[in-house]
C-alpha cells in the first residue's frame, strides 16, 4: 500500500501492483519520461528505505509548525 501525507496528514493511499525492478534510467522527481517536466515547487523530498509509520511521517512537520 502507498499512503501519501500532505503537511504530516495522510492525504490518500492506493494499492501498489507493480513489481519494483532494478531500471538502467535513473530515479527522478518532478518529471515523467515523455510527459515534460513538473511546473511549480517540490519542497523538502525525502525518499526512505523503509515504510514509515504516521508517528513518524509526521514528526517533522510538527517540529517546525510556527517557525
Amino acid at each position: 500500500t502507498l499512503t501519501l501525507y500532505l503537511n504530516g496528514s495522510k492525504a490518500g493511499w492506493d494499492v501498489a501492483t507493480n513489481t519494483l525492478t532494478d531500471h538502467p534510467n535513473p530515479f527522478t522527481i518532478g518529471q515523467v519520461g515523455g510527459w515534460g517536466d513538473f511546473v511549480g515547487w517540490i519542497d523538502e523530498v525525502a525518499v526512505y528505505d523503509k515504510a514509515l509509520d504516521a508517528t513518524r511521517v509526521r514528526a517533522p512537520y510538527d517540529n517546525t509548525k510556527g517557525n
